[in-house]
């Protein structure tokens, strides 16, 4: 009850700042908007509230408010506005809809050179790969994991370290899936080659679960000796 009331008050306060100032011309002001449209939205889709569904329209309404714009840092409000359209149809169940907007948002910014955008994009490859998971299209799934891998592969930034290690993971997991076995573990060992000795907390649980998946996968084939040394 105290997460919906608290939920149930800061939507009525952010709705309240959105229908005061929605339609000042001041740009500093219209950012502020978009910012209170994205914490609305996302208060929204709190399972205390319970209303995500309306939450996607408010995604549109970013979206379409910043569609044109050439600068970085508001383009980067189109990104995120799809993005979170996208997990948030996820979170509806509505699956399909979810990889449409995660193609629009792919096909649009993948080749972006920003920073920020370019983590977008990796965790969209991978939420996208998820939704795919999920519907059982593996295969599919597993080609969008490995075109993350060759568009971020020998990125440098720290977090996009951890998407490739976690999407190495993922593949393995979807060749396990799919009894492809010999392959998984090829998946796993990329993982461990890569980042097995990496200092990071992040890529050290990543590195972890890989090995006991790799363990297990051994244990399948019945090489127990490696299995064994896995662990």
């Amino acid at each position: 009850k105290a997460n919906l009331s608290y939920n149930a008050a800061r939507i009525a306060v952010l709705d309240e700042f959105i229908g005061r100032f929605g339609a000042a011309p001041e740009m500093s002001m219209r950012k502020l908007v978009t910012g209170a449209k994205f914490s609305k939205a996302e208060a929204l889709r709190s399972p205390w509230v319970g209303r995500g569904k309306e939450a996607p329209a408010l995604y549109d309404e970013i979206r379409i408010e910043w569609d044109h714009a050439e600068e970085p840092p508001l383009r980067e409000f189109v990104v995120k506005a799809l993005l979170n359209k996208a997990v948030c149809l996820g979170e509806l169940k509505r699956l399909p809809e979810a990889i449409s907007v995660y193609d629009e948002l792919l096909d649009r910014f993948l080749t972006a050179t920003d920073p920020a955008v370019r983590e977008l994009m990796a965790n969209a490859l991978m939420e996208k790969g998820r939704a795919l998971s999920s519907l059982k299209r593996r295969e599919e799934a597993i080609a969008v994991y490995d075109l993350l891998l060759r568009v971020f592969s020998t990125a440098s930034e720290v977090k996009l370290h951890v998407a490739v290690a976690d999407v190495l993971n993922e593949k393995g997991r979807e060749l396990w899936a799919l009894d492809r076995r010999d392959e998984a573990i090829g998946s796993f060992d990329a993982l461990l080659k890569q980042f097995g000795d990496a200092e990071l907390a992040a890529l050290r649980r990543l590195a972890a679960t890989a090995l006991f998946n790799k363990g297990m996968c051994l244990g399948e084939l019945k090489r127990h000796d490696e299995a064994i040394a896995a662990y």
